[in-house]
């Protein structure tokens, strides 16, 4: 499922400050297209990765400056527990995901787990 600039903007609009967490691979396209969109929309991400499937080095770096300009924070971690902390909605990459996430996290989510 292809997740358009308009319905990340759509899920977040209703959180005043909003965190999102991404949990799969840092270096797919949906990873990438929240990262892009973090800065520009003002919203907090963290990225839930391996670490050999973090986003590559240039990519980061130009973010990080465009994040840093527009006051939002980006944190690439593996540490599952460190990127939901304060979470607003999770997106996940596949619905077994999704659905572990929704089970066992609904109590510390206080959003939503999208399965894009």
């Amino acid at each position: 499922m292809e997740v358009s600039y308009a319905s990340i903007k759509k899920d977040i609009s209703v959180f005043n400050r909003p965190k999102v967490v991404f949990y799969g691979k840092g270096n797919s396209p949906l990873c990438k297209k929240l990262i892009l969109m973090a800065a520009h929309y003002k919203f907090d991400l963290s990225v839930k990765s391996a670490i050999f499937c973090f986003p590559e080095h240039a990519f980061m770096e130009k973010a990080e400056e465009d994040a840093t300009k527009n006051g939002t924070t980006l944190i690439i971690t593996t540490s599952f527990e460190e990127a939901i902390k304060h979470a607003s909605l999770i997106y996940t990459e596949s619905e077994k995901e999704t659905d572990k996430l929704t089970e066992e996290f609904d109590f510390v989510v206080k959003g939503k787990v999208i399965n894009a």
